[in-house]
């Protein structure tokens, strides 16, 4: 195995955003930490990666395995994440009976090991060697107690998590973003609103001029933590849980300080020119960028990174950023939060928790890395 070591250490002193009924103290307040840069023995493979991202991956629930999808081979690759070592390759079928199909919009492992592959046309469960279990193709005319504005398909960032039951999309075709939640087996649903995550829709833009139409957006996001569901946003600290003992959606609001709450501004819709739309990019990704939630099992915290952008010089500049960490306890109370120092790269959301280390994926000359963040606080 191949190593690389950065370490960094601060020690960075300010008060703890607070939330009403949590405590004032901030646990993150004299964090130090250390990255190890760890690379991903692929022997005489070529692994097959996205560039600076590592595309479709999912994790398994004890976090041993990786299974990356490679949307252009159609191979799932196979990572052994104690042993860092590829240990397989498995063809995969774009269309016929067996097809996992193409765009793929989201990708993740069940509890039974399955996986689920989700694109604009529908959601399918798969056996690791490729064999189609179910495949959903649904309409709210199909499913008892959903509405959908023109019998709307329920595809979009359609998910199945956990045990395989219930199917979770974000409806996008009402004025406000609505959460559905069908039950695969009784064919029965719900639509619960998801109000505060609406001003995510102000920041896009779209050039249709002088080319080929080019859009830029943010949008809601579904997550499977610790065993529930979570909806966030980029642009918001706001997110919405639900979980197996819940009849409704919890909502909560954290007080952060550290970084801004919310992204704000209006933008142009409809850009006017090609400067412009640049324009507007940089100024939403110069605002605060909320990352997913993660879980750690064995400190029994969440954790989030976000990040801000910095205006670049000149145009020829290496963007650079500012990176943050917020921590919660189980009850999802914010109980710390700290500026990641001497990092100026956005840390983006290719990470997860394993062994209370927070591995963020990095493309070393092709080759699949990881640093790996060891926080002590």
């Amino acid at each position: 195995m191949k190593k690389l070591t950065i370490l960094f250490l601060i020690s960075a002193l300010f008060s703890c955003g607070e939330k009403e009924n949590q405590a004032s103290s901030n646990i993150l307040e004299n964090l130090t930490f250390s990255v190890d840069t760890i690379l991903v023995d692929s022997g005489d493979e070529l692994m097959l990666l996205e560039g600076d991202y590592i595309g479709n991956y999912a994790l398994s629930a004890n976090r041993d395995r990786m299974y990356i999808f490679s949307e252009k081979a159609y191979i799932l690759q196979e990572v052994d994440l104690d042993k860092l070592k590829l240990i397989g390759k498995k063809e995969f079928e774009k269309e016929g009976p067996n097809g996992v199909g193409e765009y793929i919009q989201a990708f993740n492992q069940l509890n039974n090991g399955s996986l689920v592959f989700s694109n604009f046309k529908g959601t399918g469960v798969f056996t690791l060697d490729g064999k189609n279990q179910n495949q959903y193709f649904l309409k709210s005319s199909e499913i008892e107690g959903i509405d959908l504005k023109d019998d709307f398909p329920i595809t979009s960032k359609a998910r199945i998590f956990g045990d395989g039951s219930f199917l979770f999309g974000i409806n996008p075709m009402e004025k406000d973003y609505q959460l559905v939640e069908v039950n695969l087996i009784e064919k029965s649903g719900r639509q619960l609103p998801l109000n505060a995550l609406n001003g995510t829709r102000d920041f896009q833009t779209m050039l249709t001029s002088n080319g080929p139409s080019i859009f830029y957006s943010i949008s809601p996001r579904l997550e499977w933590v610790n065993n529930q569901v979570l909806v966030s946003s980029p642009s918001t600290n706001e997110i919405y849980i639900l979980n197996s003992t819940q009849d409704s959606l919890q909502h909560i609001a954290f007080s952060h300080k550290l970084v801004p709450l919310a992204k704000t501004g209006t933008y142009n819709p409809n850009s006017t020119s090609r400067e412009e739309f640049l324009q507007i990019m940089e100024d939403i990704t110069n605002q605060v960028n909320f990352g997913k939630f993660h879980w750690d099992n064995s400190t029994k915290h969440y954790f989030r990174l976000s990040h801000i952008g910095l205006p670049k010089p000149d145009p020829d500049s290496k963007k650079k950023y500012e990176n943050f960490i917020h921590v919660y306890n189980q009850e999802f109370e914010l109980i710390g939060e700290s500026k990641l120092e001497g990092i100026d790269q956005k840390l983006n959301d290719d990470c997860f928790f394993k062994d209370g280390k927070l591995w963020s994926y990095v493309n070393v000359e092709d080759e699949l890395g990881f640093a790996v963040f060891t926080f002590d606080f």
